[in-house]
């Protein structure tokens, strides 16, 4: 057993990835810039609410968007998103969420658009 792969240490295999980049096969591999980014931050406190409006500055300056904001993946972005829609963006009515009285509460998909994410929305309260 190597040092190096936590996976054996647990008894879980790993295996070559040839379907791309999906949440069920543990996401994607990082490269080593991200991994030295997340360990010189790893060695510092920061305010969550300031990182996460600098981040979200810096990611509309690079891609040219409004905004940006970084997600744990792809559910909690969808449920992100949806608590955006039904309160509008306002912090208050984001409190009261999964309680949706007085807010738009449905969200319309296409029957064939169904998929394995469709709680993430539902988590909203919608």
């Amino acid at each position: 057993m190597s040092e190096e792969n936590p996976y054996e240490k647990i008894g879980v295999k790993t295996f070559i990835n040839c379907c791309g980049t999906r949440t069920i096969h543990s996401g994607t591999l990082m490269l080593p810039e991200v991994k030295a980014a997340m360990l010189a931050a790893s060695n510092q406190f920061v305010n969550m609410d300031d990182l996460m409006h600098g981040v979200g500055q810096r990611l509309a300056e690079l891609t040219g968007a409004e905004w940006g904001m970084v997600s744990s993946g792809a559910a909690a972005a969808l449920c992100h998103a949806t608590a955006a829609f039904v309160t509008g963006g306002d912090p208050e009515k984001m409190l009261r969420l999964p309680n949706t009285e007085g807010l738009k509460n449905r969200v319309v998909m296409m029957d064939d658009g169904r998929f394995t994410y469709d709680q993430a929305i539902r988590t909203v309260g919608v």
